[in-house]
């Protein structure tokens, strides 16, 4: 079966490494070594829990990825006197679940995710025991921190080095939003299946979106291909001496995408399909790059960046992928006037709903949710996914404390399954109390969005 698809459904950026913040305490990790499991004949006779016994084997599993000597945090926890020194603040910030940075929520109330890198309530006690009790030792043990993820072999890619300006608009105060072309190399038809995006200035580059566009085919403008059609937005560059072109929504006004491959967004680990899925790449295709550069601080305006794209590759899959993405806020740009949220509001509420056909599915082909990918700003509080049919819905996500840093993707256990038929509903709760004036939606750092990005795999035998 060929199936042929109207790409993309709307017009705006994909909203899915590891970023740390400030105030981060712990970080989760993948393939970690355990520590021996507690020896009675070792440890102190006293029943409450050892540093090395105890705590020890949950901060290497779940902490120690990022939280090792040498590692990307802002401290290590691989020892008992640098977790000794911090205890507290550790025990506050896991009970509170701040860290490790794992923003859905867990309980089952509202879908079953791969929560491997979030603590359990055990785990969460274990640790708040030991750090307010008398934080005993125990036996010392060696501790063998994970290897922070990455993909162990894939296609390098590179943006230009390129120094950003202020665009300056009331959708995009400090920002710049720029696409560049990037050429891949492929000699045949390949599938990504994974892809890892390394931000070269996190200080400045707020998010990355890697997006397949076949240059012959028609553009979104009567008349004009996709080369024509950039070369077009090239032409109206005030400075053409700059790498790239101005790029709102997608690959910039008219440039219709084929596929969307991968992304970044603060807190994105690399992504590994699972087995036998991947997304088709033609030989003849352009990888253009989308980074969204934020300049709101003043002593970041005159900073550069030159980004890494990796991309996994296998000849071939069983199942094809697709990404997809709405946020029926944004959309509300181009209505007189748009939609607002209200200033002065600490719980500001905004929800949309669409449906299957609306956000980009096909018309009768079931197809398989592998992951949600929430996106708001620096105002997001609370965030929902509801899927449902005729009105009736089911929770399939919800993050109770949103953290800008941390824009996660979030694997299913148990994909749900969609069709054109369905609804999907987003709900997005803001605090707009420092703000004196409606907060309007936009593609700026400064503005607000509500947008949902699913991660879907088409059944056997579908193609397009």
């Amino acid at each position: 079966m060929t199936l042929s698809m109207k790409w993309p459904p709307n017009d705006h950026h994909w909203g899915l490494l590891l970023l740390v913040s400030a105030c981060a305490l712990a970080c989760g990790g993948d393939d970690a070594t355990s520590l021996p499991a507690d020896d009675a004949n070792e440890v102190t006779e006293s029943t409450e829990p050892t540093f090395w016994q105890h705590v020890a084997p949950i901060m290497n599993e779940k902490c120690a990825a990022c939280h090792q000597t040498g590692g990307i945090a802002p401290f290590p926890l691989d020892n008992f006197e640098d977790a000794e020194r911090r205890a507290s603040l550790i025990a506050d910030y896991t009970a509170n679940r701040i860290m490790p940075p794992y923003l859905m929520d867990v309980s089952g109330e509202c879908g079953e995710f791969d929560d491997g890198a979030a603590l359990t309530d055990a785990e969460i006690a274990t640790i708040g025991e030991w750090a307010r009790g008398e934080r005993l030792l125990g036996t010392p043990a060696e501790m063998t921190p994970p290897t922070p993820p990455s993909l162990p072999e894939a296609l390098d890619v590179f943006t230009p080095e390129f120094f950003p300006k202020i665009e300056g608009s009331a959708i995009a105060q400090f920002d710049e939003y720029r696409c560049f072309t990037v050429d891949m190399g492929l000699t045949e038809e390949s599938f990504v299946t994974g892809y890892e995006v390394i931000p070269g200035n996190t200080n400045i580059v707020h998010h990355v979106i890697a997006m397949v566009v076949d240059p012959n085919a028609p553009s979104e403008i009567e008349g004009l291909d996709n080369t024509q059609a950039i070369a077009r937005l090239r032409e109206q560059e005030a400075d053409p001496s700059r790498e790239g072109w101005h790029c709102f929504g997608g690959s910039g006004e008219g440039v219709r995408i084929e596929s969307v491959p991968g992304g970044w967004v603060p807190g994105v680990k690399p992504y590994t399909f699972p087995e036998g899925i991947g997304v088709r790449v033609r030989p003849d295709r352009q990888l253009v790059v989308q980074v969204h550069y934020n300049l709101a601080r003043p002593e970041v305006r005159d900073q550069s960046d030159r980004t890494r794209v990796r991309l996994q590759l296998a000849n071939s899959v069983r199942r094809q992928a697709v990404v997809l993405l709405n946020d029926a806020f944004l959309s509300t740009l181009g209505n007189t006037p748009p939609d607002v949220l209200p200033p002065g509001d600490p719980a500001a509420k905004y929800s949309w709903t669409m449906t299957g056909a609306e956000f980009g599915l096909p018309e009768g082909v079931p197809v398989e949710v592998l992951s949600v990918s929430p996106h708001m700003h620096e105002r997001g509080r609370k965030y929902t996914v509801e899927y449902g049919r005729d009105d009736v819905f089911e929770c399939r996500g919800r993050i109770n404390r949103w953290d800008f840093n941390w824009q996660l993707q979030y694997d299913y256990v148990e994909p749900p399954i969609l069709d054109s038929n369905s609804q999907i509903r987003v709900s997005c709760e803001y605090d707009t109390s420092s703000d004196t004036a409606p907060v309007v939606p936009g593609w700026g750092t400064r503005n607000e969005m509500c947008e949902l990005t699913l991660t879907l795999a088409f059944p056997e035998g579908v193609t397009f």
